[in-house]
């Protein structure tokens, strides 16, 4: 019977089906317990001691998976993290499709490492982004007075290496 009145809802919602997962905490527990299970049961399974035991790979994988939600934390960070992921992914893509405009066709191993250096200063930024709205033991103090100049910094960093080394793969190639 409660299956029939959820799917009355379901139907009744019509184009906000999003909010009535909202409301059943799928994202917040549910997701990440999904998430947490998949992951454990995968790192289970490449164990030769659980290897041909199901059922203990099973039930530690949900007690974990459910233990890790116990207090709220993890749901906490991944609201942090995967909307900034998203973010990050779609930057990523969208440098993707420019170089790919107005670069030359090919394989060219200088273009798959400055995509490998985007798609670290991408993961810097959404790690740093992610752990800027979340609060940790005795973290938050210090991290929210030098984490941006550190970040910044980190950016720099990286950007004059990257050029750097490009000038220096395109100077050594000429002569």
């Amino acid at each position: 019977m409660e299956f029939l009145g959820l799917m009355m809802q379901i139907i009744g919602y019509g184009g906000d089906f999003m909010v009535l997962l909202e409301r059943l905490d799928f994202f917040r527990y549910w997701l990440p317990f999904i998430l947490i299970f998949a992951v454990i049961f995968a790192i289970l399974s490449k164990v030769p001691t659980f290897k041909d035991n199901k059922g203990a790979m099973l039930l530690i994988s949900a007690a974990i998976g459910l233990l890790s939600l116990q207090f709220g934390v993890v749901p906490r960070f991944f609201q942090e993290i995967f909307p900034n992921l998203g973010i990050g992914l779609s930057v990523l893509i969208a440098a993707l499709i420019l170089m790919g405009a107005f670069l030359p066709g090919g394989e060219n191993d200088k273009y798959q490492k400055l995509f490998l250096g985007i798609g670290i200063v991408i993961f810097i930024l959404v790690v740093a982004s992610s752990f800027s709205g979340f609060h940790f033991y005795g973290m938050g103090g210090w991290w929210y007075q030098w984490g941006d100049i550190i970040v910044t910094l980190a950016i720099i960093g990286g950007a004059i290496a990257v050029i750097v080394k490009w000038n220096e793969s395109q100077g050594s190639g000429a002569t």
